[in-house]
C-alpha cells in the first residue's frame, strides 16, 4: 500500500516588513537552505502590518529597517502595541551602532546585517527557542495565579462560613501522618477560652486539650477519618484554658 512521505520540515510563517521583494527572496532562500518550509507575507506599511497582525498568526517578524514610507522602528511601536510575544529580528543594509541598540532597547529581539545573513537561521532558532520558553513560564504562571485565587476565595467562603456559625468548628490538615495546621472557627474562644492565633502556632493544640481519659476514642476516630472511614458523631470532653472540663 502506497503511503504519502510524511513532511519533517518545519513550516515557519514570516512576516516580512520589506520593500524590496528581491532583498525578500534572498533572505527567504537563506531559510529554506536550512530544511524550512515557509509561509510569508510581505508588507510596506503601517495599514498593511496592523492587518497582517490582526488577520493571521505568525511566528517571527523579519523587518528592515528603512522603507520609503515606513521604518524598523516604527514596526516596531506597532508589534509592541499588538502584544503579540514573537521574536522580531531587524534586518537591514546599513544600520548604526546606535540605531541598532535603540532597536534593541524598544524590545527588538536582535538585528542582522543583509551582508552577513550565516547568523540568521542560528538567531531565528535561538529566538523562537526562547518564545517558546516565555510561553510556557507564561502558562506555568497563570496556572500558578489560578491555583492561588482559588485558594484565597476558598479560605474566604471558609472565613463566612466560621464565622457565621454559632457552633464550634474546626479543622486539622494532616501531613504524613502529623498535624501541620489547623483552623478554628471563631467561637473556639467561648467554647476552648482559645483564640485561634494560639491554635494557629500550635498544631497540636486542639488534641492536647482533650480530656486524657478521652484521647484513645479520638485517636481512633482520626485513625478511622484517614483510612477513609464514615464514622458516627462522638462526644469527648475539653479542658479549657482555664483549667475548667467542658
Amino acid at each position: 500500500m502506497f503511503q504519502k512521505p510524511i513532511n519533517l520540515n518545519p513550516l515557519l510563517r514570516i512576516l516580512f516588513v520589506e520593500d524590496s521583494e528581491d532583498d525578500a527572496i534572498l533572505v527567504l532562500h537563506q531559510i529554506k537552505k536550512e530544511g524550512y518550509n515557509i509561509e510569508y507575507q510581505r508588507i510596506e506599511t503601517a495599514e498593511e502590518m496592523e492587518n497582517a497582525l490582526t488577520e493571521k498568526t505568525w511566528d517571527i517578524i523579519l523587518s528592515d529597517y528603512q522603507l520609503p514610507h515606513f521604518n524598523g522602528l516604527e514596526a516596531l511601536a506597532l508589534f509592541n502595541k499588538s502584544g503579540i510575544d514573537i521574536p522580531f529580528i531587524i534586518i537591514s543594509g546599513l544600520i548604526g551602532e546606535e540605531v541598532a541598540v535603540q532597536a534593541m532597547k524598544n524590545g527588538a529581539h536582535d538585528y542582522i546585517m543583509k551582508n552577513n545573513l550565516s547568523r540568521l537561521v542560528p538567531t531565528i532558532e535561538r529566538e523562537l527557542k526562547e518564545a517558546k520558553n516565555r510561553a510556557e513560564r507564561k502558562i506555568l504562571e497563570q496556572k500558578k495565579k489560578l491555583t492561588e485565587d482559588a485558594l484565597v476565595e476558598s479560605e474566604k467562603r471558609y472565613r463566612r462560613i466560621t464565622e457565621e456559625l454559632t457552633d464550634y468548628l474546626y479543622t486539622v490538615h494532616i501531613e504524613n501522618g502529623c498535624a501541620v495546621e489547623t483552623k478554628q472557627s471563631q467561637t473556639c474562644l467561648p467554647v476552648t477560652g482559645f483564640t485561634p492565633e494560639e491554635f494557629a502556632t500550635d498544631p497540636y493544640l486542639w488534641f492536647r486539650m482533650v480530656f486524657p481519659d478521652d484521647r484513645e476514642l479520638v485517636k481512633e476516630r482520626i485513625r478511622q477519618i484517614m483510612d477513609g472511614m464514615e464514622i458516627p458523631p462522638i462526644e469527648y470532653r475539653i479542658i479549657r484554658k482555664d483549667g475548667t472540663v467542658r
